[in-house]
Order: C-alpha cells, then sequence, then structure tokens
C-alpha cells in the first residue's frame, strides 16, 4: 500500500514538475567505501537481504526490459510554418508508425516524453534559432500501467526540426506535378553526460501529384525514418 501511494504521488509530481536538460560538460563522480561491513561477522548461510519480492517485482517488468537506447523525442517547427501544420503532423504520425513497426528504436511513452516536451528544453538545445513546439507525445504509444510509466529514464534525446517546406508546382509538356523541398534540423543528445552528440541539416526535394498531400507525408517520413536509423547506429 505504501508503494501505491509513493507511485502515486511520484507521478502527481512528475506531472507537475518537467524534465529540463541543460547542455553541459559530463561530471565526474567518485565511488565512497565505508567500509561498514565487518566480513567476520557475516553469516554466509543467510541472505543479507530477501530478493523473492524484488525478483517478483523484475519479472512483471520483464516486456519492459531496458535496452540502454531508450529515446525521447522533441519536434518543432520554424515560425513561417504555421500553415503547414498538417503535413508536419501527418510526417511526423508516419515517422513514428515507422519507427514502432520496426521496433528498432525504443522510444519511450507519452507520458514519459511529455516530462522532457517543454519550452526551456527546446531554447536549451536550440539557441541560434526560434522554433515553435511540436506535440510529437501525443503521437506516441500511451503506457496503460500507472506503475511502469515513469519506470524507464532515457539515455538519448532525438531533437528533429522543420527550418523550410515549401511546394511549388513544375509543368512539363502537358503534365503537371509538384515539387517538395524540405530543410530538416536534427540533433541527438546524451541526456546522462548533458552533452550534443549529433547536429545535421537533411534536405529533401520530393515530386509528386496534385492533390497527393498523404503520399508526400510518407515519403517524407520514410526519408527521416532511413536517416534516423543511419545516425543512431553507432550509438
Amino acid at each position: 500500500m505504501k508503494i501505491l501511494i509513493f507511485l502515486l504521488l511520484s507521478c502527481f509530481l512528475f506531472a507537475k514538475k518537467p524534465i529540463i536538460i541543460k547542455l553541459e560538460e559530463s561530471q565526474k563522480f567518485e565511488m565512497i567505501d565505508l567500509k561498514q561491513l565487518n566480513l567476520k561477522d557475516i553469516n554466509y548461510d543467510e541472505a543479507l537481504f530477501d530478493t523473492s519480492l524484488e525478483r517478483q517485482r523484475q519479472q512483471k517488468y520483464i516486456e519492459y526490459e531496458d535496452t540502454n537506447k531508450d529515446f525521447i523525442i522533441l519536434a518543432a517547427y520554424d515560425l513561417s510554418l504555421e500553415n503547414k501544420k498538417e503535413i508536419i503532423n501527418q510526417s511526423l504520425e508516419a515517422l513514428i508508425t515507422n519507427i514502432n513497426n520496426e521496433a528498432r528504436l525504443e522510444l519511450l511513452s507519452q507520458q514519459n516524453n511529455y516530462l522532457y516536451q517543454h519550452e526551456k528544453n527546446l531554447k536549451n538545445i536550440e539557441k541560434q534559432k526560434e522554433y515553435k513546439l511540436f506535440d510529437i507525445s501525443s503521437l506516441l504509444r500511451y503506457e496503460p500501467s500507472l506503475e511502469r510509466s515513469f519506470t524507464k529514464i532515457p539515455e538519448y534525446l532525438i531533437f528533429l526540426a522543420f527550418d523550410e517546406l515549401f511546394i511549388r508546382e513544375e509543368k512539363i509538356l502537358f503534365f503537371k506535378q509538384e515539387k517538395l523541398n524540405l530543410k530538416f534540423r536534427f540533433k541527438i543528445l546524451d541526456t546522462k553526460k548533458k552533452i550534443l552528440l549529433k547536429d545535421k541539416i537533411l534536405k529533401l526535394e520530393l515530386s509528386f501529384k496534385p492533390s497527393k498531400q498523404e503520399a508526400v507525408a510518407e515519403e517524407i517520413a520514410r526519408s527521416l525514418n532511413l536517416f534516423l536509423k543511419d545516425e543512431t547506429k553507432s550509438l
């Protein structure tokens, strides 16, 4: 009962207090041996503590096993792209679906992601340009278990930002086609060391038939997914 109350209080505090990441150099730490245990006094026939409850608890979380590559994700777009929110939403939704289907990157639940989806983190991560935060957490998997909602701590943060997105029409003889140009900002942060690992710009040019915006969003998502796959291999 005490554990349940603690978890409920923890979840309430998490919901009220976002986690803010400030980039800085990694901190050194020192392990101190308190030397409080006298080996002569130990009865080796008795366990130092009962691990049965802990084993049961670990068994409960076996489907949520830590991969050491747990990701949270922040998404944003240039202020001039407010009228392109529909295609941005479709592209990111398709991207999340592709990532989940491949089960290659472990994206944490939407509850966990919301803890980091904050304007202060956006400004700490990108200081040179002003972006508007996109609610990508709502596209992530919902964790129905209250006990497991905040169990995991992410190792990495992926930052995706739409810099430019414009569509122009082209005529070739009697045929019409539209071309989309996309400029995309991409970063990976180590959330534990609080250092920036990668910072790149991706440019895409896609051709498509008029009135086929869903197909364009799928193609944007496919291209971004391939890019993410390549960039996260070395982590």
